[in-house]
């Protein structure tokens, strides 16, 4: 598997979000491989869940667009991972929108019934959120 032209880098900011970036320079100058799990050290737990979903997203991303062998399966192991965390850390928009980038990948695959599925709960997750919230009073 060739590094793709540009590599995945990210940034904890001081409220606890972290950003993803794409830069132009070669993936291996950080030493890492298109779906290999990022170091994660001396992150938060929250702070890790979020480098998981992001470089999960990206990597099946970059892999469906490149046609590389692999990459799907790479991208929902770290999804799955950042998933569980979120549904630990009781965050339920977050569940929700891993579980969305889960059908993407079950989609970009072939497997469409468990994209669906992966959808339906995903749209569960959101409606539990978007309920709890007051609605507005204009």
């Amino acid at each position: 598997m060739t590094a793709p032209s540009f590599a995945v880098g990210w940034q904890s900011s001081t409220n606890g979000r972290v950003t993803t970036r794409l830069r132009a320079k070669p993936l291996r100058s950080y030493g890492k491989a298109l779906g290999v799990r990022p170091n994660l050290e001396g992150l938060s737990v929250e702070t890790q869940a979020h480098v998981l979903l992001r470089v999960g997203m990206v990597t099946g991303w970059i892999g469906s667009e490149k046609q590389i062998a692999g990459a799907q399966e790479a991208a929902k192991d770290l999804i799955t991972e950042s998933l569980g965390t979120f549904e630990i850390l009781g965050q339920r928009t977050r569940v929700g929108e891993a579980r969305s980038d889960l059908a993407r990948c079950y989609w970009r695959e072939g497997a469409f019934n468990e994209a669906r599925v992966m959808l339906e709960e995903a749209l569960r997750e959101f409606g539990e959120t978007i309920s709890k919230k007051k609605p507005l009073r204009w």
